[in-house]
């Protein structure tokens, strides 16, 4: 018997949680007088709507201060020491995205930020995953090694192989990332037209 030792090199986590004490109801409504006054932004958005950005030192309102005061803050400083984060996890910005059918948002990432996240408010049946990537060089160094795999028969999830995870969205979500890791989102196909996809984004820095 040959005994080896695994040595893991680097790592690269999300951090998921369930947030039901949340009125997403109050925080939609808010949403919604905002998209009324302020002119979309651009990030990545391919169609749908990203509000400006609002900062931590005005809150839009008040649902929206709880769900960060009791609870995405407290989980962002549970993943501080994890990460060895340095700042002290309350210099935040966060904005608001509505996806309407067939609407989706663009492979980026949130430079300039320790962690990131996004809380899903208002989510419709097959309105879209997220997606989190590896960078494009190591996919491309990797391509000869997941061809193989697939010509095989092989290929499955392992997270030591896989070029991409993703989550399938649901309401009341919290989803916790290294703001430098490449991400994007499916496009929104559920079965009503009027339906939309509403979730909250945010950045450490």
């Amino acid at each position: 018997m040959i005994k080896i030792n695994e040595t893991i090199l680097f790592v690269t986590s999300c951090f998921t949680t369930y947030i039901h004490a949340i009125n997403n109801k109050n925080i939609i409504k808010s949403v919604e007088q905002i998209q009324k006054t302020s002119p979309s932004a651009l990030r990545s958005n391919a169609g749908g709507y990203q509000s400006p950005t609002i900062s931590s030192l005005a809150f839009d309102n008040e649902e929206t201060k709880n769900l960060f005061q009791d609870y995405i803050i407290p989980v962002a400083k549970m993943i501080q020491p994890k990460w060895n984060i340095p700042c002290n996890m309350e210099q935040l910005n966060y904005w608001y995205n509505i996806n309407p059918k067939y609407t989706y948002n663009r492979e980026h990432t949130h430079l300039n930020s320790f962690l990131s996240g996004v809380y899903y408010i208002k989510v419709p049946e097959n309105s879209g995953n997220i997606f989190f990537l590896r960078s494009q060089t190591e996919i491309d160094r990797m391509l000869f090694l997941n061809s193989k795999l697939e010509e095989q028969g092989n290929f499955y999830s392992n997270n030591r192989t896989n070029v991409e995870h993703w989550f399938v969205p649901q309401e009341g979500l919290l989803i916790l990332f290294p703001g430098h890791l490449n991400h994007y989102v499916d496009q929104n196909l559920t079965n009503d037209i009027d339906d939309r996809r509403i979730s909250l984004s945010f950045n450490f820095y």
